[in-house]
């Protein structure tokens, strides 16, 4: 393995961020590109129905829709660090983990950076004055601009990207060992009403929907990602169910996504070319299955931004994406539309989170205001272990400040007033949700008439 100078960035692997002064210059991918045998050819390219196509390719030219999807398909591992410092002078190995999906941020400064080439930027020294009126200029974006994920998305048969869901916590799995295989019920509030050290009101606990003796040993499911059809029947108050043979599926094991990698490295002095005393790492690289790739959707970018994408027929070429400049081949396709029903009015719901919140204490707190909203109160949280994280401002040249978030899957069952309508519902939660933080889906709880 070539070796690599010590790292001393604190902070996750979204240090890119903010790219302009950290990218080497790299050429834009030009329209009249070579097509010969040495063509630079991304992993399964696009070529179901939702490809951006160009006038020239005889067909009508796409309408401008309000979003687009970026797709980053990995060329190899990918290594997005978290919130651990990765500079530890001890003799002993420095263990760095990698986060996956990452947080927003991470995907957001990639983008921008393919973007900001499509717009004429070098890949060195600051961002013209107009590609920063067009993307905004370090952590402020652009009016109006704004990103959505990002989304664990898998390629399905029939050609096309499909969104991946993180489980949500209030899905628990039951002792496995049965003929039917895996059996997953929901958390409700507990009837029971009981006084704890978390506030002086006395709340409801998590208890699984079912009566049946062995729910007692239920168990959070590790690396469960859901389909559209698993998180559809969450939604409506019910379970994942265990597809049978040659139907579509409701759920994903982490395991049939990605593997984890552990890479070896040293520190070097690029003066003398020596390795330096202590200075021995381990990195855990991500790498995703074939067909697996992450995605962010974005709205709000001008006519010439989308002209200059439709011009490279949606194939903006070979990216850096995260730490140890690491790759992925960046796509943009028309977002698939939504595929889930309004939520039935109900006066309890569940509001899922689908990327990470950034947290505060008022949204753990039992019967406070959810989002802010009177008519929301907060009956019982189902939180998953929350995470920190920092980051490097590559512009400023100084660590960002770390903050907690809540991961994705994240539930909070939620009592509405009853004249609440589905529309009124927040759909985001947080600071920096422009940047694609605290993206939530609403459900019916369990309680409320579900099985």
């Amino acid at each position: 393995m070539e070796a690599r100078p010590p790292p001393s960035i604190p902070g996750p692997g979204w240090f890119c961020a903010f790219w302009p002064r950290t990218c080497p210059p790299r050429r834009s991918p030009s329209p009249n590109r070579s097509r010969g045998p040495n063509r630079i050819r991304g992993p399964n390219r696009i070529r179901g129905p939702n490809r951006i196509r160009s006038p020239r390719q005889g067909r009508r030219r796409m309408a401008e829709p309000s979003a687009l999807l970026f797709v980053f398909e990995p060329l190899d591992t990918l290594f997005f660090r978290t919130g651990r410092p990765f500079n530890q002078d001890d003799p002993g190995a420095a263990l760095a983990e990698s986060l996956f999906p990452p947080n927003p941020p991470t995907l957001v400064g990639a983008l921008r950076a393919a973007l900001a080439r499509l717009l004429g930027w070098s890949g060195q020294n600051d961002w013209p004055a107009d590609v920063k009126a067009a993307l905004g200029d370090g952590d402020r974006l652009a009016a109006g601009l704004r990103f959505h994920g990002p989304w664990l998305m898998r390629r399905e048969p029939d050609g096309g990207w499909h969104r991946l869901y993180p489980a949500p916590a209030s899905v628990v799995e039951m002792p496995a060992g049965t003929p039917a295989g895996r059996r997953f019920r929901r958390l409700q509030p507990s009837v029971t009403v009981l006084e704890t050290d978390l506030g002086p009101d006395p709340i409801r606990l998590p208890a699984p929907a079912t009566d049946e003796r062995d729910a007692a040993f239920c168990r959070r499911p590790n690396g469960l990602w859901l389909t559209a059809d698993g998180l559809s029947a969450v939604l409506k108050g019910k379970v994942p169910g265990q597809a049978p043979p040659g139907a579509p599926r409701c759920w994903y094991d982490e395991a049939e996504l990605w593997a984890v990698e552990q890479r070896v490295g040293i520190g070097r002095d690029n003066a003398t070319r020596r390795v330096e005393d202590g200075h021995f790492y381990i990195a855990s690289h991500i790498r995703p299955a074939r067909g697996v790739a992450l995605a962010l959707q974005v709205s709000g970018l001008s006519a010439e931004l989308r002209a200059k994408v439709e011009a490279h027929r949606g194939e903006l070429g070979v990216v850096s994406l995260g730490g140890e400049h690491r790759a992925a081949w960046l796509s943009c396709v028309a977002p698939p539309r939504p595929m889930f029903e309004r939520t039935a009015d109900a006066a309890r719901r569940v509001a899922i989170a689908l990327t990470p919140v950034r947290a505060t204490a008022a949204m753990l707190e039992p019967q406070a205001s959810f989002a802010g909203h009177d008519g929301l109160k907060i009956t019982m949280v189902s939180a998953l272990r929350a995470d920190i994280a920092g980051g490097w401002d590559s512009v400023g040249s100084r660590p960002m400040a770390q903050h907690p978030l809540l991961a994705p899957g994240t539930t909070w069952h939620i009592t509405c007033d009853r004249d609440l309508r589905d529309e009124d519902l927040p759909r985001s939660l947080g600071g920096m949700t422009d940047w694609g933080y605290g993206e939530l889906i609403w459900g019916r709880d369990a309680s409320s008439g579900g099985t």
